[in-house]
């Protein structure tokens, strides 16, 4: 998944859970621009998804179906499993998919791309210009953590500490494991101790999920 680009919609990590913008109900279960319509479908790493249903839980909107998968839902929506969400994905990919979702799965790619070069190779100016507006205007958190080394280095943005400790701040807190581990090297570089016992405990809880 991760190859084809299926990469979670809010913290930029790996995908793993289809997740429906208007909740299934009794009365649009069997809809299919409800229930398999690439418009009403996002994708999300199972610790988002899961923090986005204990919202819907509170409000009385989530679903599921018994054991027996019989038709008639009951209170809490139970989880899809992976081949199932592997299949969905398939078929959303390839038969439902819209130009939005693509733009959206390009500009992640791109922004790993731009995360495997630091430190390795020279940052355009518009791969930086790119990097801050995902980050200021979408808050990804893989973009924060690189906008947040970019400032460290210096690297086609002026060099600042302190908007650097601002972006890895903003990225740790809702982050996924793998950009904590991230951010917990570069407090260790910076010798920001204290703080990387945070980023270590935030990337532990979201492992819980996995």
């Amino acid at each position: 998944m991760a190859c084809a680009g299926y990469l979670c919609k809010e913290c930029g990590g790996v995908g793993e859970i289809v997740h429906y913008k208007i909740p299934l109900t009794e009365a649009n279960m069997h809809n299919p621009k409800i229930s398999i319509a690439n418009e009403n479908l996002q994708l999300f790493c199972r610790s988002r998804h899961k923090r986005i249903h204990d919202e819907l839980e509170g409000k009385g909107l989530r679903i599921k179906f018994d054991n027996d998968r019989n038709k008639e839902p009951i209170k809490i929506f139970q989880k899809i499993s992976n081949k199932m969400t592997f299949a969905l994905l398939f078929i959303s990919r390839r038969f439902f998919m819209n130009q939005k979702l693509e733009d959206e799965i390009n500009e992640v790619v791109r922004l790993i791309t731009i995360d495997k070069k630091l430190g390795k190779s020279i940052i355009a100016k518009e791969e930086a210009d790119f990097v801050k507006a995902l980050a200021d205007k979408k808050r990804y958190p893989r973009a924060e953590y690189v906008l947040a080394r970019m400032y460290l280095c210096g690297n086609q943005i002026e060099q600042n500490k302190t908007l650097c400790m601002k972006y890895l701040a903003r990225s740790s807190r809702h982050a996924s494991y793998d950009i904590q581990l991230k951010i917990a090297f570069v407090y260790h570089v910076m010798g920001e101790y204290k703080k990387i016992a945070k980023c270590l405990e935030r990337g532990l809880k979201d492992c819980i999920w996995l």
